[in-house]
């Protein structure tokens, strides 16, 4: 939905309450990785990005685990979620 292209205010508002709160922090942290504010490598602290966005830790573990399943951040066991260093093949 583009809101630009809405008229009723009402169609938008409920396209962002049926939107999780988990796909919202996916879609913001998504936008810091290719802004790169996050930059490749580089740790992402749960917390801060919790602090950062005003959420709960809750999304932004849901967020990551969406990240992660499409290969732009990989968990490492008792280390953390990072960026993923992609290289041009």
């Amino acid at each position: 939905m583009m809101p630009w292209l809405v008229t009723d205010s009402s169609t938008l508002l409920s396209g962002v309450r049926e939107t999780s709160l988990g796909k919202l922090v996916r879609d913001e942290m998504l936008a810091l990785i290719l802004r790169g504010e996050l930059a490749p490598g580089q740790r992402i602290n749960e917390p801060d990005v919790a602090a950062r966005l005003r959420v709960s830790r809750v999304p932004v573990r849901e967020a990551l685990r969406e990240l992660e399943s499409s290969g732009l951040v990989a968990a490492r066991k008792h280390s953390g979620v990072f960026v993923r260093v992609l290289k041009p093949n």
